[in-house]
């Protein structure tokens, strides 16, 4: 029995033996004497704090969706602007351009030809940024090595050869992580002059303190001359490109995928010496 006043159902925090712990209060009257109640109190530490991670969650989720919308929106008036006002007059050059081809001007016609085709290469990665950004709606779950060897097929990968190192599921939007996985293996082969092997497996990360589990994420890595990590991060800004023939869209585009699942990125060594690119906050299974 206590006395004094003190609400029923009320969250009070007070000082144990295992430190600062909130409970709930609760009084029942005592049957025998109506001047007496009982006061039942109950830990809701665990409950509190799960309470207070699920709230931070939901408004990083919402932050993170805000963000999307952003750069989405930016994305479609810089795409609009790409598709209407000059895919055009980059058909236009391109007819005329058949028309005064001769065999003195070749080398000539091949240097306009080859513009023409990077400004058309532009565009497409500017459209294809600007649908990889929209905030994936539904996941269905997908075998990473069915993806990933479609994927390999539809890429010129010479003699270098794609490892599955562990087989598991991803829930997913299947298009989207097919272009992620075509344009890792891309960057991958274009950016080493010999040939890599590219491998795919499951990545364990440290277990947190909100989480008795431990996440797990996957990683697409290979065994090429890697990327200086001084330059690891402003790689993924759009324009940023080390080869002569890339758009820079490339790894922007990657990003933009991970964001859309609401996935971290992150890019480290590999075992090898190579570029490892980490891929955290996916449901693996």
């Amino acid at each position: 029995r206590e006395d004094g006043k003190l609400p029923d159902g009320r969250t009070i925090t007070r000082k144990t033996k295992s430190g600062v712990q909130e409970f709930l209060c609760r009084e029942i009257p005592s049957k025998e004497d109506d001047q007496c109640k009982l006061r039942i109190y109950t830990d809701v530490t665990a409950q509190k704090r799960r309470e207070v991670e699920l709230q931070r969650q939901v408004h990083q989720l919402k932050d993170d969706n805000r963000r999307l919308e952003n750069k989405s929106q930016q994305l479609e008036q810089f795409a609009s602007i790409l598709s209407h006002d000059l895919r055009n007059p980059i058909n236009i050059a391109e007819g005329y351009l058949r028309q005064i081809e001769t065999q003195e001007n070749g080398d000539a016609v091949a240097v306009i030809d080859r513009a023409l085709n990077r400004m058309n290469a532009l565009i497409e990665d500017t459209l294809t940024l600007k649908d990889q950004s929209q905030p994936v709606e539904a996941l269905e779950r997908r075998s990473v090595t069915e993806l990933a060897e479609a994927a390999w097929e539809l890429v010129d990968t010479g003699d270098s050869e794609l490892r599955i190192v562990d087989r598991f599921e991803i829930a997913c939007d299947e298009d989207r992580i097919a272009r992620l996985f075509e344009n890792l293996f891309r960057n991958a082969i274009e950016h080493n002059d010999e040939p890599v092997v590219v491998r795919i497996g499951i990545h364990d990360t440290l277990t947190t303190s909100t989480r008795g589990d431990t996440k797990k994420a996957f990683h697409v890595s290979d065994d090429g001359c890697g990327i200086p990590e001084d330059k690891r991060e402003q790689m993924f800004e759009i324009g940023e490109t080390t080869t002569r023939e890339g758009t820079g869209l490339g790894l922007p585009i990657i990003k933009r995928i991970a964001e859309a699942h609401h996935w971290n990125l992150q890019v480290v060594e590999s075992f090898d010496g190579g570029a490892k690119f980490v891929f955290t906050d996916v449901d693996v299974s």
